[in-house]
């Protein structure tokens, strides 16, 4: 060397065993990105099914306060379905006054719902079955006066 400097470079040569062993090791770490990333795109994709069915078809609630006692209790966890058509006994989820209530149907369109002073109901003449409830009850704050 002209510098006068006498170290030398000593560079091997990779083996052909060391060079496939390092191409496998790239491959894998390839392949392995591959797979999570299909992975992460697949649970990507089914939570956001999930929450669409959850938040358009299937709604979960919690239940607040007692008025469905003793079919719900507060803090029950309730999952509706949603649908158009409602029968009697069915229990209905609705907005109103900016609150979920949650309701027994004992009536559809074209019944007639009487209730006598003693809280007992009837649909069309008939006295509507209440097994679900404990006690009959008007409910707070009602001012409903009876002939």
């Amino acid at each position: 060397m002209e510098n006068g400097n006498d170290t030398k470079l000593n560079i091997q040569m990779p083996s052909e065993k060391e060079i496939l062993k390092e191409r496998r090791r790239l491959q894998y770490g390839k392949e392995y990105r591959k797979v999570l990333a299909t992975t992460i795109y697949t649970i990507l994709v089914v939570a956001a099914i999930a929450i669409l069915i959850v938040t358009l078809v299937l709604p979960v609630l919690q239940v607040s306060g007692n008025s469905m006692e003793p079919t719900f209790k507060d803090g029950d966890v309730v999952l509706l379905i949603r649908t158009e058509k409602l029968e009697t006994g069915d229990i209905c989820g609705f907005y109103w006054n900016n609150k979920l209530l949650l309701k027994r149907v004992i009536g559809t369109p074209g019944d007639i719902i009487k209730m006598d002073a003693s809280g007992n109901i009837y649909v069309n003449d008939f006295l509507l079955d209440e097994s679900y409830i404990s006690e009959k009850a008007y409910g707070e704050c009602c001012n409903i006066e009876f002939p």
